[in-house]
C-alpha cells in the first residue's frame, strides 16, 4: 500500500508539472489558443486574446466565438464546425474578428473536435499584416499593369514615329538617343510582363496548353530567335541531334529555353560556344545548355533561381536583367512537373539543365 501510494503521489506530481508546463506554453504563445464547447462557447482562453482583440479574458469566457463574427461568417463557420465535428476533420479557415474597438482583425483559425473532451481545440493566428501586404501587392500590380504599361506603350509609338522620320529627320546623335530610349522602354515592359507572369504563376492562374512537341524543334526555335545576339558576340550555337517527343506547352518551354540560351550567350566569352544536349529516359527528357563563361560563384549557385537573385559580377552590370527570368523559368518547369538546376565549377562555364516528364502530370489533366 505504501509503495502504491508513493507511485500515485509521483504520478500526481508529474501530472501537475505537465499541466504547469502546458499552461506556461499556452500563455507565452503568439497565437490565441482556446477551447470551445459544441455551441462555440469559450471554455478556456490564453491571455493573448486580450492583446489581439482588446477584450478581457473573463469577458470572453462563457460567450460564443460566433458573436465576434459578422452575420455571414457566423453561419459559415458554425456550419463548418458542425461538419468538422461530424467527420472528425480539422477545420482550417480564415475569419474576420471584430475587436473591442470595433476594428477588424483578419485571422486564420484551426479547429479540431475532441471526442474524449467533447470540446473544440482551436488556434487562431493573426494574419492582418499578411493580408494587408497582399492587398498592397495587388495594388502595385494593378498600378504596374495599367498606369505604367499604357504610357510606356504611348512612348514606344512615339519612338516609332521618330525612327520612321514621320516627325522629321534626326541627326546621328538623335537616332542614337531614340535607340537608347527604345531599349529602356523594352526593358521596362519586359520587367512589367515578368512581374505579371510571376503573379499568375504564384496564384495558379497560369494556364498551360499541352500538345505533343518535338524537343529538337523547340530548341531550334529558341536558337533561331537568338541568332542575332549570338552573331554579335561571335558565339557558336550547337544544336543536338536527338528528336524525342514531349507533351508540354510548347510556347512556355520555348520561353524557358530562350531565357537560358540568352543568359548563356550574354555571359559567354567572345567567340565561345554554347551547346545544347538532349537525352531521354523512359519517363523524362533532359535538356542541357552548356556555355563557356567564367561560371557562377559557388555562393550564388543555390540561390540563382530565387526572385531578384543574380550572379553579381562587378564588371557585368550592363548584362543584368530584372532578376525574375530564372525564377519564372523555374516556376514554368515546376508547373509542368519537371525540375531545373545548374552545375558550375565556379570558374569555367556553367550547365543549366531542365528535366521534364514525357507525359502530362496527372494534376494537370
Amino acid at each position: 500500500m505504501a509503495k502504491m501510494d508513493s507511485v500515485f503521489h509521483s504520478m500526481a506530481e508529474a501530472l501537475a508539472e505537465a499541466q504547469q508546463k502546458e499552461q506556461a506554453l499556452t500563455e507565452i504563445a503568439a497565437d490565441i489558443i482556446c477551447s470551445l464547447d459544441e455551441n462555440g462557447k469559450f471554455t478556456k482562453l490564453n491571455q493573448v486574446a486580450t492583446k489581439i482583440w482588446g477584450f478581457e479574458r473573463d469577458d470572453l469566457l462563457d460567450s460564443q466565438i460566433y458573436a465576434l463574427l459578422s452575420a455571414n461568417e457566423r453561419d459559415r463557420i458554425r456550419e463548418a464546425a458542425r461538419h468538422a465535428k461530424q467527420t472528425a476533420q480539422i477545420l482550417n479557415a480564415e475569419i474576420n474578428v471584430q475587436r473591442k474597438d470595433l476594428s477588424i482583425c483578419e485571422m486564420s483559425i484551426s479547429m479540431h473536435w475532441s471526442q474524449v473532451e467533447h470540446l473544440f481545440f482551436c488556434v487562431l493566428h493573426d494574419i492582418s499584416e499578411r493580408k494587408q501586404a497582399e492587398r498592397l501587392k495587388q495594388e502595385v500590380l494593378a498600378m504596374v499593369s495599367h498606369d505604367l504599361r499604357a504610357p510606356l506603350t504611348n512612348l514606344s509609338v512615339m519612338f516609332d514615329l521618330f525612327e520612321t522620320g514621320r516627325l522629321g529627320q534626326l541627326n546621328e546623335n538623335g537616332e542614337l538617343k531614340v535607340q537608347l530610349g527604345r531599349n529602356v522602354i523594352q526593358q521596362l515592359m519586359s520587367l512589367i510582363n515578368d512581374l505579371l507572369d510571376m503573379e499568375k504563376l504564384e496564384s495558379g492562374m497560369f494556364e498551360l496548353d499541352y500538345k505533343v512537341k518535338d524537343v529538337h524543334e523547340l530548341v531550334a526555335t529558341a536558337v533561331d530567335s537568338l541568332s542575332g545576339s549570338a552573331a554579335k558576340k561571335s558565339v557558336h550555337l550547337l544544336l543536338p541531334e536527338a528528336h524525342p517527343a514531349l507533351e508540354c506547352d510548347g510556347d512556355r518551354i520555348i520561353r524557358v529555353l530562350t531565357n537560358l540560351l540568352d543568359n548563356a550567350i550574354k555571359y559567354s566569352f567572345q567567340g565561345g560556344t554554347v551547346s545544347v544536349k538532349i537525352t531521354e529516359s523512359d519517363t523524362e527528357v533532359r535538356i542541357e545548355i552548356i556555355d563557356q563563361s567564367r561560371g557562377i560563384p559557388d555562393d550564388k549557385v543555390d540561390s540563382i533561381f530565387e526572385r531578384f537573385k543574380q550572379a553579381d559580377i562587378s564588371d557585368d552590370r550592363e548584362k543584368r536583367g530584372s532578376g525574375l527570368g530564372l525564377a519564372i523559368c523555374k516556376a514554368i518547369i515546376e508547373v509542368h512537373g519537371g525540375r531545373i538546376g545548374v552545375e558550375s565549377g565556379g570558374t569555367s562555364g556553367s550547365t543549366f539543365w531542365i528535366a521534364l516528364p514525357k507525359t502530362r502530370p496527372l494534376r494537370n489533366r
